[in-house]
């Protein structure tokens, strides 16, 4: 029972992802790279944690201090691996470059400037993948073992967490390992948002310094109300996801305080709140179109829309194959007839 009970905790925490990763990731051997990358910079951040906490001796006893160097890292691992891989698109850009010397025919690969949210998002899966499977595998390694009669609060009791309803904890941690993957996701395109409009604006500045130097202090004034007026609060989503990763993190500590079901109701929260932002980043657009396109979606879902115009596609296939076999027949009644005609003219001659 005991096995069965954290096969179904796996697939209540790994359902989002693995849907995700086999709708987005699985058919790009590109994404499949890039799912890894996002992984491994996650467990690198963990190392450094981990090299930072036992460094720091004095305040080993203080878990914030350990919560914020693991929050900072993260964060930084983001912005090094957009970095990491800007650099890397504009060498494979140069060396694509037919009037390069080094020209090479690379196919598959997206640009950064283009793509950047989609890369965003295999990015955080895989961040939040395998801190997800961090986050879950020792609890459900706990309850993976032969099942006791009313023994859960017992076999859980090296792990810390408490609660007034110890059969629900399986649940409260799967369902938090679902958010925490699904937060990574929206985090990533906050923070990879901020550093492409930095990366935009740092590139601008060179070239304003450049054209300074080149050509008179006339020509290098037209440059100066880009730099002033675009990409001015480049900053602003990625202070929102630090700022709401530092929440979700106080925010768990209220599973350890009876209050598991109200940490998952403001996770989710926070979840639906940085996804309506993301998507009015993505798509340039107000974050309540992203209602009215679900409520579209709900009102085909209830009136069985998929289904009405599965079933009209198929009279209307019906409809042309009954035209194309009435028309066939009208030619074949028309070959009969002529022949027909033709037989009695040959008997009439006779």
């Amino acid at each position: 029972m005991g096995y069965l009970l954290t096969v179904g905790c796996y697939l209540v925490a790994f359902a989002p992802t693995t849907t995700l990763f086999l709708r987005l990731v699985a058919s790009d051997p590109l994404k499949v790279i890039l799912f890894g990358c996002g992984s491994f910079v996650w467990l690198v951040s963990l190392l450094l944690t981990s090299i930072v906490w036992t460094a720091l001796i004095p305040l080993q006893d203080y878990l914030w201090v350990s919560l914020i160097v693991s929050i900072v890292l993260q964060e930084s691992a983001r912005v090094v691996c957009f970095f990491v891989l800007r650099s890397a698109q504009k060498g494979l850009a140069s060396m694509a470059n037919p009037t390069s010397a080094q020209h090479v025919r690379i196919t598959g690969v997206m640009s950064l400037a283009n793509s950047r949210h989609l890369l965003a998002v295999v990015i955080g899966l895989g961040m939040g993948a395998v801190a997800a499977l961090f986050l879950t595998m020792n609890a459900f390694d706990a309850i993976s073992g032969s099942g006791v009669v009313g023994g859960l609060k017992q076999t859980l009791d090296g792990v810390h967490l408490r609660s007034s309803f110890p059969r629900l904890l399986p649940l409260h941690w799967s369902i938090n390992a679902m958010l925490l993957s699904m937060l990574h996701i929206v985090w990533t395109v906050l923070v990879w948002d901020s550093c492409h409009h930095y990366a935009i604006r740092r590139d601008a500045a060179a070239a304003a310094a450049s054209t300074t130097g080149q050509s008179s202090s006339g020509g290098a004034t037209a440059s100066t109300p880009l730099l002033q007026n675009e990409h001015q609060q480049w900053w602003m989503p990625a202070l929102i996801a630090v700022a709401f990763h530092f929440a979700s993190t106080v925010v768990s500590y209220l599973s350890s305080s009876n209050w598991g079901f109200v940490a998952i109701s403001l996770k989710l929260i926070i979840l639906i709140s940085l996804t309506f932002y993301c998507y009015s980043i993505v798509r340039h657009d107000s974050p309540f179109s992203l209602l009215k396109e679900i409520a579209l979606a709900l009102r085909d879902w209830i009136t069985l829309a998929a289904l009405r115009d599965m079933c009209s596609k198929k009279e209307q296939e019906n409809a042309s194959n009954a035209e194309m076999n009435r028309g066939t027949d009208e030619v074949v009644i028309r070959d009969g007839s002529n022949s027909v005609r033709q037989r009695r003219i040959s008997t009439e001659r006779t």
